[in-house]
């Protein structure tokens, strides 16, 4: 399991300005990462983009 939090980061910011999401890009890139799945508590937090139904 791995956290990654940006606490104070607006999610208006890309996620290039984001330190914690460039290392969850990174994570996701390397074949030995300590896990399997991305939960995502609020989509909110995770894009400022609208998520269309």
């Amino acid at each position: 399991m791995a956290e990654f939090f940006d606490t104070n980061r607006s999610r208006r910011l890309p996620w290039r300005d984001r330190p914690q999401a460039v290392k969850l890009l990174q994570s996701l890139a390397d074949p030995d990462r300590t896990f399997d799945a991305v939960v995502v508590g609020e989509y909110e937090r995770a894009t400022s983009r609208r998520i269309r139904r």
